[in-house]
């Protein structure tokens, strides 16, 4: 068997029908799909059940809720398929996917594919995301390219994702490879998993497809935990960016970029939360706890910044926390 699609699910009832439907409408049919249902609370359950009923090549655990980290370990582990394939189950895949990658495959024989994707918003809208890397085959001593760039790349100005896209649901992964290393990712983590798994997958492969194809639509949800502030988000971030950091690979410039990414989207998600400077305050205290997380971000280069990021910085530097939090709120 080709493929093992995973699909972890934590009550995502509104969209899954999409998703199950993209799945069951693949021009490419040799695969099978793993529904993880985490726990849910609303119909999701129901939804998974009904799909293994009507699709003999679907197959549905439901489980203790656990996290997105854990779902997707118990399909992995009950896959067949030559190479994994995560969707998350409120996005959904157009009907060529699963061909175009096993074209590459047929020809190339990755371990890894990494697809562009397109970024679908809830009320309306959509934007594709390329990754930044030409597109082809890279193997062996090529593989440092993707791995110097992966936490940052120079041909894109400020902090940014590197030369590919951080996101797990656009690749398609050797199954023996991605066993070798779904473990080392801890269960807690909320924010930056996918960040995470991808890392370890670059780190550990020989060979990667670069492909600006973008098959997966990613849904952009207010409750996505991307978009609030939380204290067990933040410790996720520390936890990813302290891993990280023990990385031969990755240099220590590449990593400052990519924490005070992420430290200006939790400061941003923080400022919007607070109604008052004192809640702001307890934020930015419980994240200078954070130590790593912390001083990794304030040791990036100022001027790979704009003007707007170069004054957050100089107020986290200075410990200037009011002025930040009334410039926040200014916009």
């Amino acid at each position: 068997m080709r493929f093992t699609v995973v699909v972890p699910i934590y009550n995502v009832g509104k969209y899954l029908a999409e998703c199950i439907e993209s799945i069951m409408r693949q021009t490419f049919d040799d695969f099978e799909v793993i529904l993880v249902d985490d726990g849910s609370t609303d119909n999701s359950g129901d939804l998974c059940d009904s799909a293994c009923l009507a699709d003999s090549r679907f197959r549905v655990f439901h489980k203790k809720n656990g996290g997105l980290v854990s779902s997707r370990k118990i399909g992995v582990s009950y896959s067949e398929g030559e190479y994994i394939v995560q969707i998350d189950g409120d996005d959904y895949v157009d009907e060529n996917y699963l061909k175009s990658a096993n074209e590459i495959i047929e020809r190339f024989h990755p371990d890894i594919i990494a697809f562009s994707h397109k970024m679908i918003w809830e009320g309306g809208g959509c934007r594709i995301i390329d990754n930044c890397a030409d597109e082809g085959m890279y193997v062996g001593d090529e593989m440092a390219t993707i791995r110097d760039g992966f936490l940052y790349s120079k041909r894109i100005h400020g902090p940014n994702s590197g030369i590919i896209n951080f996101s797990l649901c656009t690749k398609i992964v050797k199954s023996t490879l991605y066993r070798a290393n779904h473990h080392l990712v801890d269960d807690s983590i909320t924010v930056g998993e996918d960040l995470l798994m991808t890392a370890l997958l670059i780190e550990n492969s020989n060979s990667l497809y670069v492909s600006k194809s973008h098959y997966y639509n990613y849904r952009i949800l207010d409750c996505s935990m991307m978009h609030k502030f939380d204290l067990r988000g933040a410790t996720s971030v520390e936890k990813v960016i302290s891993f990280l950091a023990t990385r031969n690979w990755c240099k220590q410039s590449s990593l400052a970029n990519y924490s005070f990414a992420m430290l200006e989207l939790q400061i941003s998600k923080l400022g919007k939360a607070s109604e008052d400077y004192s809640y702001f305050k307890k934020g930015i205290g419980f994240l200078k706890t954070l130590n790593t997380f912390w001083l990794s971000s304030l040791s990036i280069d100022r001027h790979i910044l704009n003007r707007k990021q170069k004054t957050k910085l100089y107020f986290l530097k200075h410990n200037l926390f009011v002025f930040l939090f009334f410039f926040l709120k200014r916009g």
